[in-house]
């Protein structure tokens, strides 16, 4: 995930936009040239650049909400803010995002999108489905730790923001609990490890991994999240039945 980021508070309502044109959009705003195309005419050579600026202009309203929400949190963050940041009009916004929770939501879905990704590439690489569920944790652990401030809005901001955003974390915590799952079942048929329900495992896994993140994110003086790692492999691993010793000079807790 990019480190730039590669409930309500009254912005769920369109307020204080200015004057607007016939067809709705904000007078004076230059996401009017922006429409699409009507789809029963054919494309023209200028219909592509008109998106791609289009497209160009949302990235940059994610990255710099990404920024405010940083600094400010969800609940201390406008609409405003963001505009701000962007450099573009609140008209523009609401262009491309129909509310602030709405971009808060993109925010969380296209982050752990990358996450995700980023997991399982590094899983690929391995040699065997219990190498993989391996790899998956580690990754995840320094995927975090390299970007706090990204790790906090998935899983601290978006937890005071609201049902929604609450959903989207469990998607998250499904999705990674599933890959785990497979891999696991996978290790079941090829013998590597005996028969277990897997789907309770991954959910340890996880449950452990997020409360290990979560202490992490909380305390003011940290440490290193990767230093978690090795302890972590061996609980999982002897939990599969896998006898492995910690790596010498590693101090538990």
């Amino acid at each position: 995930m990019a480190p730039d980021r590669n409930e309500a508070t009254g912005e769920s309502e369109r307020t204080d936009q200015g004057p607007r044109a016939d067809d709705g959009t904000p007078a004076g705003d230059d996401t009017v040239a922006e429409r699409a195309p009507d789809p029963g005419s054919e494309p023209t050579a200028h219909a592509q650049p008109i998106q791609e600026r289009s497209q160009r202009r949302r990235e940059r309203i994610l990255d710099s909400a990404f920024h405010v929400f940083s600094r400010r949190g969800y609940h201390d963050t406008a609409v405003d803010d963001i505009a701000r940041q962007a450099e573009t009009s609140k008209g523009g916004i609401y262009f491309h995002f129909p509310t602030k929770e709405s971009i808060f939501l993109e925010l969380m879905r296209s982050t752990a999108d990358r996450f995700m990704a980023r997991v399982e590439r590094a899983a690929a690489a391995q040699p065997d489905p219990l190498a993989q569920a391996d790899a998956a944790l580690r990754v995840a652990l320094g995927t975090f730790a390299g970007h706090r401030t990204m790790a906090r809005l998935l899983l601290v901001d978006a937890l005071g923001a609201g049902r929604a955003f609450q959903v989207e974390t469990q998607r998250l915590h499904e999705r990674f609990a599933r890959l785990i799952a497979g891999y696991l079942d996978r290790a079941v048929e090829q013998g590597i490890i005996e028969p277990v329900d897997t789907w309770i495992v991954a959910e340890a896994w996880f449950g452990a991994v997020h409360e290990v993140v979560m202490r992490w994110l909380m305390t003011d003086d940290p440490g290193a999240l990767e230093d978690a790692y090795p302890t972590l492999r061996v609980i999982f691993l002897r939990g599969v039945g896998i006898p492995v010793a910690l790596p010498a000079g590693t101090v538990p807790g």
